[in-house]
């Protein structure tokens, strides 16, 4: 089990001989084995590693749109391996915002329609949602934009609306898998100071997963999957100008 990055932090998610395995033409495959880690309130962290070897599984799981195989994982205290589909259904309601590469906005609806649709589902009342939504739409920087379509938004502003979103119930835990994937650098640049800038000033947890080591370098802790396990661990938290790896055995 990593050691904690920062003391005197509550643990929000913990995993311990976490597994998820398919079975693909009758043979097993592990796509995660015995992965142990815990992350802390107020940490990011980003997950790095080749393709296939986990990543957005595990994001898959501590999300709950996906259950393990073998192993716990609870996140704030709910463990997902046991609950039950309504508990994960409020889990991903309220406790996680989900941040993804390509977006996930629906085309037929504006800019701040698409950022209600999480209110929408808690039943959050009309009007109510409607100013949570452009206030969180303003905090981006795309107030001006409320009314607009998808396809009448960059890539950039597509990515900002997701982010709306993502944080319109005030989830404590954001998951982004390649928030920056298909941006360019300069836009993917923007987006990250955005999505830094919240997550600090918000007091929210970000697990992230990118193959971009430049955006990985602004986490507080980077952890390197290969092969479903986790091979190296990075705590930049702890030393700001170089980070320390360390093998680990999870």
């Amino acid at each position: 089990m990593q050691s904690l990055p920062f003391t005197g932090r509550d643990v929000l998610v913990k995993a311990c001989r976490l597994s998820r395995h398919y079975t693909t033409g009758g043979v097993v495959v592990p796509a995660l084995d015995g992965v142990e880690f815990t992350v802390v309130r107020g940490e990011f962290v980003a997950l790095v590693g080749p393709s296939g070897s986990g990543k957005s599984t595990l994001l898959n799981l501590i999300g709950a749109l996906d259950r393990p195989t073998q192993g716990e994982l609870s996140v704030d205290g709910l463990s997902l391996g046991e609950a039950t589909e309504p508990q994960w259904v409020r889990h991903r309601r309220e406790r996680v915002g989900f941040i993804f590469q390509s977006f996930n906005l629906l085309p037929t609806l504006s800019a701040v329609e698409n950022v209600e649709i999480p209110l929408t589902l808690a039943e959050v009342p009309r009007l109510e949602r409607r100013n949570r939504a452009s206030e969180l739409l303003a905090a981006v920087g795309l107030a001006p934009r409320a009314g607009h379509r998808p396809n009448e938004l960059s890539g950039g502003e597509k990515q900002r609306v997701a982010i709306a979103r993502a944080l319109a119930n005030r989830p404590p835990l954001l998951l982004a898998d390649e928030p920056t994937g298909n941006l360019d650098s300069k836009t993917g640049a923007i987006v990250l100071d955005l999505l830094c800038g919240l997550v600090r000033s918000q007091q929210l947890t970000m697990i992230l997963v990118t193959h971009d080591l430049q955006v990985a370098a602004r986490a507080d802790r980077i952890m390197r999957l290969q092969d479903g396990r986790i091979r190296l661990v990075e705590d930049r938290a702890t030393s700001p100008t170089s980070a320390v790896g360390r093998e680990t055995e999870a």
